[in-house]
């Protein structure tokens, strides 16, 4: 896979911690899981490696909200969601702030994956 940067067209958003907090690829980007793509965009933003798609890029009947958290210093607290398709699971594959701090304001809205789920162009 091929990443394309427009950092040079578009200035990079840096957080307190001088960590990228918005890097743009604009590359048509798909979450697949069981064979099946649950979320797709050409406006993803890359936090650390991961892939964050917009809400409004996500299949939500694939989705249910658990109760599992974790935390991060610099974006806050992260929910979870487990993803359910044709019957094959992924628990706690995918995550997203609620209300991220300041630094990761870049990711408000914005739902990543792991475990199962694999991320492709």
């Amino acid at each position: 896979m091929s990443m394309t940067s427009i950092w040079s067209q578009t200035p990079m958003k840096i957080c307190e911690f001088h960590i990228p907090i918005k890097n743009k690829y604009y590359l048509h980007m798909k979450a697949t899981f069981n064979k099946v793509v649950i979320a797709e965009s050409q406006d993803t933003v890359v936090v650390e490696g991961n892939y964050y798609f917009p809400f409004t890029s996500v299949n939500w009947d694939y989705f249910t909200e658990t109760s599992h958290h974790s935390t991060c210093p610099w974006k806050g607290k992260a929910s979870y969601y487990t993803v359910k398709v044709n019957g094959e699971i992924s628990e706690n594959s995918a995550w997203f702030y609620k209300e991220p701090k300041d630094a990761a304001m870049g990711i408000k809205n914005h739902l990543a994956f792991w475990k199962k789920v694999t991320i492709e162009e």
